[in-house]
């Protein structure tokens, strides 16, 4: 048996879910960048915790994502989407997937796999 599924299930989950996928009005671009510590960073990120960067520009290897992350920080991107700013940042992945699930209870619905 391994972690590895459950992982990659945590990962994807975070980079990619939003909750306009649940209506049919809108088109929804969703790429996150988890913001982690180094025991998620360890654990779960693999490198891979800057997905909108990597996904504005794939060309960049993933070693400098994080360096893209803080350009664009420090150019005031992510200030200028304001209320919109947890689309493309979360605090990382347990802190994400603790704030859906209480979403989801909340409004009394359940997430479909």
């Amino acid at each position: 048996m391994t972690v590895y599924p459950f992982i990659l299930r945590l990962r994807t989950v975070t980079e990619h879910y939003s909750d306009e996928f649940h209506h049919s009005t809108g088109h929804a671009f969703v790429s996150r960048t988890s913001l982690t510590g180094w025991l998620e960073h360890y654990l779960i990120g693999a490198d891979m915790e800057f997905h909108l960067e990597h996904r504005l520009n794939p060309a960049i290897p993933h070693y400098r994502l994080r360096q893209l992350n803080r350009d664009l920080e420090k150019r005031g991107v992510f200030e200028r989407i304001g209320k919109h700013r947890a689309k493309v940042l979360s605090d990382g992945y347990l802190k994400f997937w603790l704030r859906l699930v209480e979403r989801k209870k909340e409004n009394g619905t359940t997430t479909r796999s």
